[in-house]
């Protein structure tokens, strides 16, 4: 039995690596085959151009030698002389046949061959016989040879297209005798059980004329070989073709396949060795210069491990996909594209294919992969960490974990979470930063911490503060349009409880008193003027737009890093949101067109429509005649009264438009914040930092309302004849004169008083017996209300209100109290000829003269009686026929009537340009990072995965604040 030792496998396994480092990959070779000591190498020592000589060898024989350190050795034919390949250009030297020297070399020679084959893509196949072989009685030599071509090559279809024989050592023979000698040896062999169906077919192919049989001649004489032989050789190798699928089909002996096993287990040895010294190191750098040199997304990146990840997941634990793993080894070095890895597993595969080629049939490759697939596991491990991360959210503060990560992470976690809800941010990474998304974060507080930070492209960080918020409304309250009715509704709600007091403060004071009404009650009735009039003004006016609402702030940014790259590419965001826009003013509200009342205004002689008073028929007037003159010292006699023309001319006015809301004034951009920079060292490339704000849009002014179309104008002329029209203050007055108010003149104390009689006699009989003070207010309102359906009309009805308002007439009050004896006669005579004269002319001109007669009678009893305790008898009954003949002789000279139109309109309400800056608001105070904070966060994080093989130290020496 063949005892084999530790030494000789080792020997063995370096023989394999020498074999492998010297046999590569080739595009094309020839290798030289034969049997020991027929002549290999001297015929590639001839056909790559070494010299070659002969000489005597004392025997009468010539030996072949060379004279160079460049040739091959040649020596003896008994022993082989390559111990591995030799190779010259594209010709390969092959171990012979027949090896005497055991069975270690048996292996070598064998892996050798294979080796060879297995390492070109185009092969030419040179068989090298002496002619000793060939002519060889038995022929044993030459079968031999025949045998072993045929069992090294499977395809013997494939091999002798490709194929080339030699014959070294020739003297005598010729292609046509060698290929005769092979069809000899063809027929002679058919019949034999030994003859294999690959000897036939390579001895036929020899004896045919289409095989290439070329003769390398022994020297005849000393000195130099010349190259006849070398041409002639080079041009049948030259005619075979070169074979592309040739597959080795090796066979040991019994004695080497007992190696196999040995060397099988020692292969498993330096596959351990390969995964846990060479590949895992390799996987593991590659990961971490990928990490280091990636330019692209954190997604990129992640696909990249992912696909690695995968490849491993295919490696299995089970030894039964020992050959499986370790293609799938290949495949990932091959990815990571380590070259001399993948080179040194291509010749342990090559290793195994032969081992699977020459091992006895008993023996299973399984590898012990238990041994090495922890590594494996670990690697897989390793690239699940790298390729995860985790979010926490807390309250509004938003957190992100990881080894590697990046701001698109940060948007897909921002996405899931509402962003109004979150003021901080905090992103913590164990070894690199990818900033490869821009991040749109309004107002929040960023926190950005890693070893390495890398701006991928060009980014953008935007935490700009929110712009302020629109109002509600985009527009104010536009002014409210008034129809007369409301109008009236309006001024009666603010007088029902002013007036009644006023009221019942006059009456009470100047009846019950009668003292002098102080300067309250003027006061007081001033403010229902002024608060009629702001009220409904107040209401036509558009409002003002408000003022925007400020920016929100800008949120602070922080990043720490030991390395930053490609910052110029960032652009930081930190400013104040933009001011809100202020809100548009209100429109002015259109004033109600003037209605078509002129001609009833006339007809009740309303004094607003009053523009002119002439007296008529005085006798010192040379136009009137006798009669006319007559008439006039009848009536001074029996009367106190004298007659006047008063001219009429009357239009509705249309209301005035209510003025423009002004617009609000823009928002207040809002505070920018902070960015800073921890690094250790000054930053050598500076990012792009905004900080800029702009304030809101003005809002815009609101329209002018368009005053109302005034109604048609009307004219009339009354004749009219009053009882002591003089002491009463009626006077002569012309519109031209611009004396608009004919009663305000007369300054004497009597005379006032006496005016003041008709003017307060309704309101102050209203009081006298018992009537409501609500309709003495609500008299007021329907007065001011027909006199004129604006406030200017209004106020100026109240100033005129002596003869129309029963308890405006403040300076009128004043005056009757003034005089307190006085005013108890003209009170009590006033009132009684008032209520008799309506009886007379009631009764005279509508009853008839028995019952006025009677009535009569009743009144001038009444007269009477008041009159004997004053003045008489005689100015009582003048008192009667004053009344009567005032009421009998006025009428219509000129009944009213329309004059024109009227196309013209009141005056538009005022616009105004100036902005509405009140209540402006500031924007809030800025909420700030405390760095330390995210420092200590940080380091927790860090504390907890530091033992990582991908983590990297932080370090932080310099602050950079912008």
């Amino acid at each position: 039995m063949l005892l084999k030792s530790g030494q000789e496998i080792e020997e063995i396994q370096h023989h394999f690596n020498e074999i492998n480092e010297r046999i590569s990959q080739q595009e094309k070779a020839i290798i030289i085959i034969g049997d020991t000591g027929e002549g290999k190498s001297t015929l590639l020592n001839y056909l790559t151009g070494v010299p070659l000589f002969s000489k005597d060898d004392d025997f009468g024989d010539y030996i072949i030698y060379t004279e160079t350190s460049d040739g091959i050795d040649i020596n003896d034919r008994s022993i082989s002389q390559t111990t591995l390949p030799l190779c010259r250009g594209i010709y390969w030297d092959c171990p012979g046949f027949g090896d005497t020297r055991g069975p270690v070399q048996n292996i070598v020679n064998a892996y050798s061959i294979y080796k060879l084959v297995k390492s070109a893509k185009k092969l030419k196949v040179v068989v090298v016989a002496s002619e000793y072989v060939i002519k060889s009685t038995r022929k044993k030599e030459f079968l031999n040879l025949i045998n072993n071509i045929g069992e090294t090559f499977k395809n013997t279809d494939e091999l002798v297209q490709g194929f080339c024989l030699v014959i070294t050592k020739n003297n005598k023979l010729d292609a046509k005798k060698v290929r005769a000698c092979f069809h000899k040896i063809l027929e002679e062999q058919v019949d034999q059980e030994n003859f294999s169906q690959s000897k036939r077919k390579i001895l036929k192919f020899l004896s045919s004329s289409e095989s290439q049989i070329v003769f390398f001649n022994a020297p005849q004489q000393e000195g130099k070989i010349s190259d006849t032989d070398k041409l002639s050789i080079l041009e049948g190798i030259e005619k075979i073709s070169y074979l592309k699928k040739l597959d080795p089909n090796l066979l040991l002996d019994d004695g080497p396949k007992l190696y196999i096993k040995d060397l099988v287990e020692k292969f498993h040895v330096d596959i351990k060795n390969f995964v846990l010294l060479k590949f895992y190191p390799a996987v593991q750098i590659y990961l971490e210069t990928l990490i280091d040199t990636h330019l692209g997304t954190i997604n990129e990146l992640r696909k990249f491990l992912t696909n690695i990840s995968d490849k491993l997941k295919n490696i299995h634990e089970k030894p039964q996909y020992f050959e499986n793993n370790l293609q799938q080894i290949l495949l990932i070095v091959e990815f990571i594209q380590r070259n001399d890895l993948k080179e040194e597993l291509l010749k342990k595969f090559s290793l195994l294919n032969f081992f699977n080629l020459v091992k006895p049939e008993s023996l299973e490759i399984k590898g012990n992969t238990s041994s090495w697939y922890d590594y494996i596991s670990e690697l897989i491990k390793e690239i699940d960490v790298l390729t995860s991360f985790k979010v926490y959210s807390q309250e509004r503060l938003l957190t992100l974990e990881g080894i590697i990560i990046g701001t698109e992470d940060l948007i897909n976690a921002m996405n899931d979470q509402e962003i109004s809800e979150i003021s901080e941010i905090n992103v913590f990474s164990l070894n690199t930063l990818f900033i490869d998304k821009d991040i749109i974060a309004p107002g929040v507080n960023l926190s950005l911490i890693s070893p390495k930070l890398r701006v991928v492209g060009k980014r953008t960080i935007n935490l700009k503060g929110n712009s302020g918020p629109l109002h509600q409304q985009n527009k104010a309250n536009d002014g409210i349009s008034f129809t007369k009715e409301r109008i009236y509704n309006e001024i009666y709600e603010v007088n029902e409880g002013i007036s009644s007091q006023i009221i019942n403060n006059a009456n009470d004071k100047m009846i019950s008193t009668k003292e002098k009404i102080n300067d309250e009650t003027n006061n007081e009735i001033s403010s229902v003027e002024e608060k009629i009039e702001e009220k409904i003004e107040e209401k036509m006016n558009g409002k003002d737009g408000l003022p925007g609402q400020p920016g929100y702030n800008g949120g602070n940014f922080y990043a720490k890093g030991s390395i930053f790259f490609d910052l110029s590419s960032l652009t930081i965001n930190v400013s104040g949101g933009d001011g809100g826009q202020g809100q548009d003013g209100g429109d002015g509200a259109k004033g109600f067109d003037g209605t078509d009342c002129g001609e009833d205004f006339i007809k009740q002689k309303k004094i607003l429509a009053l523009i002119s008073r002439e007296k008529m028929h005085t006798l010192s007037n040379k136009e009137s005649g006798v009669v006319d003159k007559a008439i006039v010292f009848t009536k001074f006699l029996f009367t106190f009264n004298d007659k006047h023309e008063e001219t009429y001319e009357y239009f509705d006015p249309g209301q005035k438009g209510g003025n423009s809301g002004r617009g609000g004034i823009g928002g207040i951009g809002g505070n920018p914040g902070s960015v800073e920079f921890d690094s250790p060292s000054q930053l050598i490339e500076n990012p792009i930092i905004l900080k800029e704000c702009k304030r809101g849009a003005d809002g815009k002014r609101g329209n002018a309302g368009h005053g109302g179309k005034n109604g048609p104008k009307y004219r009339g002329v009354y004749i009219n004849e009053r009882v002591l029209p003089a002491l009463r203050g009626y006077k002569e007055f012309s519109s031209e004169s611009n004396e608009l108010d004919p009663q305000s003149t007369v300054s004497d104390g009597v005379m006032n008083a006496m005016r003041a009689v008709p003017a307060a006699s309704s309101a102050v009989a209203k009081v006298a017996l018992n009537e409501s003070v609500k309709e003495s207010a609500k008299v007021v309102t329907e007065n001011a209300f027909l006199s004129s359906f604006t406030m200017t009309s209004v106020k100026e009805t109240l100033k005129r209100g002596s003869s129309i308002f029963g308890f405006g007439a403040a300076e009128s009050t004043k005056q009757i109290a003034a005089s307190s004896s006085y005013m108890a006669y003209i009170g009590n005579v006033g009132a009684s000829l008032k209520q008799g004269s309506n009886y007379l002319i009631k009764d005279v001109f509508r009853i008839g003269t028995s019952e006025s007669t009677k009535q009569i009678a009743t009144v001038s009893t009444s007269v009477y009686t008041g009159a004997m305790g004053s003045l008489g008898v005689s100015l009582a009954a003048q008192g009667a026929f004053s009344t009567a003949s005032a009421y009998l002789s006025s009428y219509w000279k000129e009944e009213p009537h329309k004059i024109e139109d009227n196309d013209e309109f009141a005056l538009d309400g005022k616009s105004f340009d100036e902005l509405n800056e009140d209540n402006i608001k500031t924007p809030s105070d800025q909420f700030p990072l405390v760095i330390k904070e995210k420092e200590k966060l940080y380091k927790q994080f860090y504390d907890k995965s530091k033992n990582h093989k991908f983590v990297k130290e932080l370090l932080y020496l310099e602050r950079t604040t912008y």
